[in-house]
């Protein structure tokens, strides 16, 4: 997942800055990487629908950072499913907590 996420802030989703930003310094000192997606992300949710990636171009990605096996693409499609999933279905008072590191 934490590839995934340097992936999509190459195309401009910035997961990791937060409106919760002293809770999550607080939370990535003990817990490593953690983002708080809260419902302020969504505005990502067009860059991080499926559609608008190309698996071949995922999976090249993954090779390059040297992360690659055969179902790469596919593995971060689902990723991206599932960040995406996710999100929109967050409610005004949610956030959603995702440690990836």
């Amino acid at each position: 997942m934490l590839a995934l996420v340097d992936y999509v802030q190459r195309h401009g989703v910035r997961l990791r800055r937060s409106d919760l930003r002293a809770e999550s310094s607080a939370i990535n000192r003990v817990y490593g990487e953690t983002l708080l997606l809260t419902p302020v992300h969504k505005k990502y949710l067009g860059k991080l629908a499926p559609d608008a990636h190309r698996e071949a171009e995922l999976r090249a990605y993954f090779e390059n950072k040297r992360l690659g096996f055969e179902e790469a693409g596919m593995a971060a499609m689902d990723g991206l499913e599932l960040l995406h999933d996710t999100l929109s279905g967050l409610q005004p008072d949610e956030v959603l907590l995702l440690n990836v590191g």
